[in-house]
């Protein structure tokens, strides 16, 4: 008796989508017109279902990880600052490297 290895699960596996493909096919042959058109019709609708599957599982955890990237990001920026009145000025709102003195003295002349 032979023992499973799992070198030809990718084979079987293919093998069974490709019977199952010419399955359909040799099926939607026999059918009449108006039968075939519903069978095209759950065909899309399991593919953009399928698709939708896909996309959701794969792409959108990434997209909510960049965005929850990006809004961490801002509450971090915007936590330094301080209220002037009801304006807030981030701390590195205008201010290049050793120019604190004309950003003091700028702040002070808008009033």
């Amino acid at each position: 008796m032979r023992r499973y290895d799992g070198r030809a699960v990718p084979e079987k596996i293919l093998a069974a989508l490709v019977v199952a493909a010419c399955a359909v096919l040799l099926v939607r042959l026999v059918l009449g017109a108006d039968l075939r058109a519903r069978l095209d019709a759950a065909l899309r609708r399991f593919w953009s279902g399928t698709r939708r599957w896909s996309r959701d599982t794969v792409s959108r955890p990434a997209a909510e990880r960049r965005a929850k990237r990006a809004a961490d990001e801002a509450i971090r920026r915007a936590s330094h600052g301080s209220w002037d009145g009801n304006v807030f000025r981030p701390d590195n709102f205008g201010r290049r490297r050793g120019d604190r003195k004309a950003d003091d003295k700028r702040r002070r002349d808008l009033h």
